[in-house]
């Protein structure tokens, strides 16, 4: 296998974070790389992941729905037409 060289610019932090979990996980970035572009090439298709952490906004905005609920506060309906009819006297 004859061997190519990839020059990509990216975020210097991003590079040395990437870096750091890769060596922690036993591989180099290189290696990681490599693997991925194989998969792409075989798979055709681009998958991206990242693990989702609330912002301290919207931490608050479901506190404050649980305790709504929790107090009997929050809305419910049996059927779509009851929410329909709720709605369509709130929002006019």
């Amino acid at each position: 296998m004859t061997t190519s060289l990839i020059t990509v610019r990216t975020d210097t932090k991003l590079k040395e974070k990437a870096m750091n979990i890769a060596n922690s996980l036993g591989f180099s970035l290189s290696s990681l790389v490599n693997a991925y572009l194989r998969h792409f090439v075989k798979t055709k298709t681009v998958h991206f992941e990242e693990s989702y952490e609330p912002t301290p906004y919207l931490k608050r905005l479901i506190a404050q729905a649980r305790k709504e609920h929790e107090e009997g506060k929050s809305i419910s309906f049996s059927n779509p037409q009851d929410a329909i009819s709720f709605l369509d006297t709130v929002i006019k």
